[in-house]
C-alpha cells in the first residue's frame, strides 16, 4: 500500500560535474537549456528547457561541501512536508533533513529529495 505522500512533479535533478564550464557549455550550447535563478540557494544557478519543465542543477565534485549521499539526485515536490515527514516516520522509513527538505534513499542507494511546493 503506498504511503500518502501526495507527490505532484518532478522538480528538479542534481548532477555533479567534475568541470562546471564543460557541463554548462554542454547544457546550454548541445542542448539548449537555459538558465534561471535557483530561490533555494540565492545566486546559484539551475538549466530548464520552459517555465514548467524539470529543472537541472549542477554540483561541481571538486571541492564540494556536501552533506554525505545526497548528491546527485532527484528531487520531487510533496503536496505538504510535515505530512510526508510524518508519513515516512509512522512508515520507518529512514531519511535526512537537510533545512526544508527531505532526503530519502531508495533500496538501492537511490537519492531522492521531497520538497514542499513548486
Amino acid at each position: 500500500m503506498p504511503l500518502p505522500l501526495d507527490t505532484r512533479a518532478v522538480h528538479h535533478v542534481t548532477l555533479e560535474v567534475s568541470d562546471l564550464d564543460r557541463a554548462v557549455h554542454f547544457l546550454e550550447r548541445v542542448l539548449g537549456l537555459h538558465t534561471v535563478p535557483r530561490k533555494d540557494f540565492p545566486g546559484a544557478l539551475a538549466w530548464t528547457a520552459g517555465a514548467d519543465a524539470v529543472q537541472i542543477h549542477l554540483a561541481p565534485v571538486a571541492g564540494l561541501q556536501r552533506k554525505s549521499g545526497i548528491n546527485p539526485h532527484v528531487a520531487l515536490a510533496v503536496a505538504s512536508l510535515p505530512a510526508t515527514r510524518a508519513a515516512l516516520t509512522e512508515a520507518g522509513i529512514a531519511f535526512d533533513e537537510f533545512g526544508p527538505v527531505l532526503f530519502v534513499p531508495d533500496p538501492d542507494g537511490n537519492v531522492f529529495e521531497l520538497r514542499e511546493g513548486d
